[in-house]
C-alpha cells in the first residue's frame, strides 16, 4: 500500500522507462467494482485511469491485479502514468493489491493512473473498488446498517450450491431517512450505484425497497451478488436482509409430506397468533427415506447450521419442542428449515403443533375448560365396532347452553376454523361411512370467556329403553355388530340385567358414566363376557354405584337372537 523502495525490478524498470511513452496504450478508464479483462505483452505497459471525486475521497480504495498466466507488475500514481521506476505505490509480487486508505500518505482528489508491467506475457483482470463492503449477509438474516447522503453502504451475499435455482428477494426496510437499493452479481459489478446496477429499488421514503430475481433472469448469478444502499438524506438508517427460496405455510396439527434434495434446504413459516401465546410448540420431522437436519429461528427468515435459534440434527427422527415460556407473546412467526444431507435424498413429514392435546375415552364425557384464544385439543381412538353405525360428539356447558365450536379431523392434530374434516355448534355427526377405526382429533373452540364443557364422543344410534322387568327380543345379523340398550334407576336400587341366548352368543356391557362401555378406557362399567348366558348385577355394593342412567352394550361374537331383561329391585334407607 504505501509508496516503497525501487526492487529487483529497478533495472528492467529502468531501461522500460526510456519507451515507455512510445509503449503506452490508450488509458483506459476504470468504473468502481467493474471488472476489466487485458493482455499486456512483455516488456510493455498497460495503462488504466481511475477518478477520484468527493465521495471516493472518503473511502478505502483497492486495486487488484488477478493474472491467469504470466506475471504482472502493478504501479499506481496520481497526475502521471506510472512505471517500474516511477510510481507511488506498487505491487510486485504475491498477490498484487494495491490497498488505500483516505488517511495513506498521497492520497488525493483527481485522476489516480495504474500502469500494469508484463514482466512476461500476461493475461489478467483488473479491479478498482473504492468503498469497503462492511458485511457478508446470510441467507434470511436481518442486518441494521446506515449510510449518509451521497454515500453507499455496500454488501455481499454468497450463492452457495443450496440456493442454486431459488428465487432470491433483497428487502432493504428504512428506518429514518431514504435509502435505495442496488444490486448486481460480481461479473458485471463489485459496487453496484445508482449509475451501474443490474437491479434496484428506488420506491421513495416510507417505502421498503425489494429486488426480486428470478431464476430465469438472464442476470441470474450463482456467484456473489453484491448490494448497495444509497442515502438520500443526510441519515438513512435502515436494516437489510436476503431472502433465497420460498417459504409454505404450515397449519397448526396438519403434517406435511415433502421431500428435498441433496444439500438442499427446504423452507416453512408458522404463525404465532394469540391462541398460540400459552401453549406449548413442538415440530417433529420423521423420515421415510434419507436423513436431514432440522432448524428454527424468530429472526432469521433461513435458519441453518450456522444461524438458528433451535436445531436437532441427531437421532432416528428430529424434534424442536419449546415450551410456552420460550413462545413470543406476540403475533410473530417461526421460521422452519429442513436441510438434508450433502449426499442423500430425503423424504419426510414434517408436523408442528401448538397445546398439549389429552386422549378422551370413546363414550366416557370428559371435562374441559375453553376460553376465548384457547382451544382445547383431544383425540378419541374409535375402535371398529363403534364406527360402523356413526358417532355423535357434543361439547356443551351444564346449563346445556352452546357456545362452542367442535372440529374434527383425521390427519390434522390440531383441528380448527383452519383445517377440519369436520365442524359443529355445540355438537356434530359423523356418518359410519365417513369413520374409520384411528385416532379422531378434535379441536374446541370459543369466542366467549373462559368456560367448562363436558366433552364426549357418543355412537349415532339412540339406544332402545328398557323397561323393568320385560324382556326385550334382539337380534345381530354377524359377529361384531351392536345393540344398544339403557335404563333408569333411582337411589338405592339394585340393577339386574340378564341376557339369554336362542343362537349364537353376544357379550354385555353396562356403564353409568359412559355411552361405549366396551372400551377398555372406560372407568366405571360392568360386563360379562363368559358362560351359557350374561348376567350383571349393580348394587349400591358396587363401587362407581350411582342413580340414574345406565347406558348397555350387547357386542356379537357371532350371529345371534337374545333376550335381554333388566330388573329392579328398590331398597329403602
Amino acid at each position: 500500500g504505501e509508496p516503497v523502495a525501487m526492487n529487483k525490478l529497478f533495472f528492467l524498470g529502468a531501461f522500460l522507462a526510456l519507451s515507455a511513452a512510445a509503449t503506452a496504450q490508450n488509458v483506459v478508464s476504470m468504473a468502481n467494482g467493474v471488472r476489466i479483462s487485458a493482455e499486456v505483452q512483455q516488456g510493455s505497459y498497460n495503462y488504466y485511469s481511475f477518478e477520484i471525486g468527493d465521495v471516493e475521497f472518503y473511502q478505502a480504495l483497492t486495486i487488484t491485479v488477478m493474472p491467469s498466466s504470466g506475471r504482472p507488475a502493478l504501479y499506481a500514481s496520481f497526475g502521471r502514468m506510472p512505471n517500474a521506476s516511477s510510481y507511488t505505490w506498487s505491487a510486485t509480487n504475491g498477490d498484487r493489491v494495491i490497498q488505500l486508505k483516505p488517511t495513506s500518505s498521497n492520497f488525493q482528489k483527481g485522476t489516480l493512473f495504474i500502469g500494469v508491467l508484463g514482466v512476461d506475457r500476461t493475461f489478467f483482470d483488473l479491479l478498482v473498488e473504492s468503498g469497503s463492503v462492511d458485511m457478508s449477509l446470510y441467507n434470511g438474516m436481518p442486518l441494521k446498517g446506515s449510510v449518509v447522503q451521497r454515500f453507499y453502504t455496500y454488501y455481499a451475499f454468497s450463492m452457495t450450491a443450496a440456493f442454486v435455482a431459488q428465487p432470491m428477494v433483497i428487502t432493504v426496510t428504512g428506518v429514518t431517512g431514504d435509502p435505495d437499493l442496488y444490486a448486481s452479481p460480481s461479473k458485471q459489478t463489485t459496487r453496484p450505484s445508482s449509475a451501474r446496477y443490474t437491479w434496484r429499488s428506488t420506491a421513495g421514503s416510507g417505502f421498503n425497497e425489494v429486488i426480486t430475481i428470478l431464476p430465469k433472469d438472464p442476470n441470474y448469478s450463482t456467484d456473489v451478488i453484491y448490494l448497495a444502499v444509497a442515502g438520500l438524506q443526510p441519515l438513512n438508517n435502515f436494516t437489510i436482509t436476503v431472502t433465497v427460496g420460498t417459504a409454505s405455510t404450515v397449519i397448526n396439527g396438519l403434517p406435511i409430506q415433502d421431500s428435498t434434495d441433496t444439500g438442499i434446504c427446504k423452507y416453512y413459516e408458522y404463525p404465532i397468533t394469540a391462541d398460540r401465546w400459552n401453549q406449548s410448540l413442538s415440530s417433529v420431522m420423521k423420515f421415510n427415506f434419507g436423513r436431514a437436519d432440522l432448524f428454527a429461528s424468530w429472526t432469521i427468515t433461513r435458519p441453518d447450521s450456522k444461524h438458528s435459534d433451535y436445531s436437532d440434527t441427531q437421532g432416528d427422527y428430529r424434534r424442536i419442542q419449546l415450551d410456552p415460556s420460550r413462545i413470543l407473546q406476540t403475533p410473530s412467526t417461526l421460521y422452519i428449515s429442513v436441510c438434508a444431507a450433502p449426499t442423500v435424498r430425503v423424504e419426510y413429514t414434517l408436523t408442528t403443533t401448538s397445546g398439549d392435546t389429552s386422549a378422551i375415552c370413546p363414550g366416557a364425557p370428559m371435562p374441559i375448560t375453553v376460553s376465548q384464544n384457547r382451544p382445547v385439543y383431544s383425540f378419541a381412538n374409535l375402535d371398529s365396532l363403534m364406527v360402523t353405525q356413526g358417532i355423535q360428539i357434543k361439547a356443551i356447558s351444564p346449563n346445556e347452553v352452546i357456545s362452542s365450536d367442535v372440529y374434527a379431523s383425521f390427519k390434522n392434530s390440531r383441528p380448527s376454523a383452519l383445517n377440519w374434516n369436520w365442524k359443529g355448534f355445540g355438537s356434530l355427526s359423523i356418518a359410519a361411512n365417513e369413520l374409520s377405526a384411528a385416532p379422531l382429533n378434535l379441536g374446541v373452540w370459543t369466542n366467549t370467556d373462559k368456560k367448562s364443557y363436558t366433552l364426549q364422543v357418543s355412537p349415532s344410534t339412540a339406544p332402545t329403553r328398557l323397561v323393568n322387568g320385560t324382556s326385550t327380543r334382539g337380534q345381530l345379523e354377524a359377529a361384531g355388530a351392536f345393540s344398544l340398550f339403557s335404563i333408569s334407576i333411582n337411589p338405592f336400587d339394585t340393577l339386574t340385567i340378564v341376557m339369554t341366548f336362542r343362537t349364537g352368543k353376544a357379550n354385555l356391557y353396562a356403564s353409568n358414566v359412559s355411552t361405549w362401555p366396551v372400551a377398555d378406557c372406560t372407568p366405571i362399567r360392568w360386563y360379562d363376557t363368559q358362560g351359557d348366558y350374561r348376567r350383571v348385577i349393580i348394587s349400591p355394593n358396587n363401587g362407581g354405584y350411582t342413580a340414574g342412567n345406565y347406558n348397555i352394550v350387547v357386542v356379537s361374537t357371532s350371529a345371534v337372537v337374545f333376550d335381554i331383561t333388566a330388573t329392579i329391585q328398590s331398597l329403602s334407607k
